[in-house]
């Protein structure tokens, strides 16, 4: 029994001894970082691209207290039939507006930090999971600051 012991206790020292390796960032964590980025005003903008052939960009941006998220070229996501009404109804019941010409659609969210990083993160993923079917976005999406 003893022997065994020693035997568990050596491997464990052997195995403390590797060095331990990071695992590649994820997208959740390259999205997370740049959340807090531009929660502490490290970063003022920054854009996820979703299809960029397409032209499917959200732009996140932090105005004072407030973070605003913008889809653009919405007319030409209409033309090439990535936005019909059906999803243009999800983004209205969300409470995206149309700016004056029609060519966007603008959301406002307000409150604490918290608050914040909460609500986007949540918008974030209806907009993906719910609006849009994640596997349109196949090896496309990335993040621009």
């Amino acid at each position: 029994m003893n022997r065994m012991i020693e035997a568990n206790q050596k491997e464990l020292q052997r195995l403390n001894e590797i060095p331990k390796t990071h695992k590649q960032e994820t997208g959740d964590h390259v999205l997370d970082r740049h959340i807090e980025m531009l929660l502490k005003r490290k970063l003022r903008v920054f854009q996820i691209i979703l299809i960029k052939n397409d032209n499917l960009i959200l732009e996140i941006k932090r105005i004072k207290g407030t973070i605003r998220i913008t889809l653009p070229y919405v007319n030409r996501l209409i033309k090439n039939y990535i936005l019909f009404d059906e999803r243009i109804n999800k983004f209205k019941g969300l409470g995206f507006q149309f700016t004056d010409k029609g060519e966007k659609l603008i959301k406002t969210l307000t409150g604490d930090t918290d608050e914040l990083r909460l609500k986007l993160r949540t918008l974030l993923v209806i907009i993906v999971f719910e609006i849009f079917y994640f596997k349109e976005f196949d090896r496309e999406t990335y993040i621009k600051i």
